[in-house]
């Protein structure tokens, strides 16, 4: 790897947080690079497709929000609201980074048979 001039408590917090993840810095910069690259890859290369998967995705997680609203007045028991409200509240973190979507964008994109269909958002 090429020198790269870091200020020294930088390159500290990066040594201790490589660490923390079992990884050689050289594996975290690589980790760092590939990270960056789907989102930018997202945003510049995919940029309309991209933005109409986190529209549907968003679409899902709010549908499914208003789900479980409607499950709690028919047949929801408390364990079970508790978790799909679990299950709620994590989607809806995931939609607040650009990173994960980017990264939930590109497996998308492995798995998809058709490339360019979008996720299908069934009507209310």
């Amino acid at each position: 790897m090429d020198n790269i001039m870091i200020h020294d408590e930088s390159f500290e917090e990066i040594k201790e947080t490589a660490a923390a993840l079992d990884m050689s810095v050289e594996e975290y910069f690589l980790h760092l690079h590939k990270k960056n690259r789907s989102l930018k890859c997202a945003l510049f290369t995919d940029g309309d497709d991209f933005k109409n998967f986190v529209h549907s995705y968003q679409q899902l997680t709010d549908r499914l929000f208003h789900f479980k609203n409607k499950l709690v007045d028919d047949t929801l028991t408390k364990e079970d609201y508790e978790m799909i409200s679990a299950i709620i509240d994590l989607l809806n973190l995931t939609t607040s980074d650009s990173f994960v979507l980017a990264q939930i964008y590109e497996i998308f994109k492995m798995k998809q048979k058709d490339p360019i269909s979008p996720i299908q958002v069934p009507e209310a």
